[in-house]
């Protein structure tokens, strides 16, 4: 399953937050809990697909590096 189908499956987008030269952030609900969460969207580039997924892997790594840290945001999926 593509991922676009996968976050449509779970969550029902809400709104625009904000936006970037690289991605969009959005509310979203969970349909199973009805919690609130902020969704990245980041479009894909047919030619620079291998650059986006290490940039991608590397925001994540961030992520977990920080993802105890009490003002930083937690990466759900």
């Amino acid at each position: 399953m593509q991922a676009d189908q996968s976050f449509h499956k779970n969550y029902v987008r809400a709104t625009l937050v904000s936006y970037g030269a690289s991605c969009k952030v959005l509310t979203c609900f969970n349909r199973t809990d009805g919690k609130r969460y902020a969704a990245k969207a980041i479009p894909k580039d047919p030619g620079q697909a291998a650059r986006q997924h290490q940039a991608v892997l590397c925001e994540v790594g961030i992520m977990k590096a920080v993802e105890d840290h009490p003002n930083a945001v937690k990466l759900l999926e």
